[in-house]
């Protein structure tokens, strides 16, 4: 479970299996939230609905490209807070160990300091 202060993270993908993959990866850290969306449609409302601190988004869904739902979040002002932009790719496969510790520089989790 999440602690009161827990950075939220949404994760982007339309492969269940990625989606299971980074789900286990992060709610390990109990400062992260971890929320899951497999379309751009779901990300969108997700964004709004939640206000994430860091989202991860593949760039190919079945409904929208990536970079359009990246320009929806950026310019959306219920999303007004998050800093929007693409501060790094990753190729897939992901490589877990990888991604969690550049996800943990990125949303300035404490899990950085363990």
């Amino acid at each position: 479970m999440a602690s009161t202060t827990a950075r939220k993270l949404l994760l982007v993908d339309d492969e269940p299996g990625v989606l299971v993959l980074l789900k286990g990866v992060f709610e390990r850290d109990e400062h992260l939230e971890v929320t899951t969306a497999s379309t751009g449609e779901q990300a969108m409302a997700f964004a709004v609905e939640i206000a994430p601190d860091l989202v991860l988004l593949d760039i190919s869904l079945p409904d929208r490209q990536g970079y359009a739902v990246c320009r929806f979040i950026k310019y959306h002002p219920n999303c007004g807070r998050m800093k929007v932009g693409a501060d790094g790719f990753l190729h897939k496969p992901l490589v877990a160990v990888d991604l969690r510790a550049e996800v943990i520089v990125s949303s300035g989790s404490p899990a950085r300091r363990r």
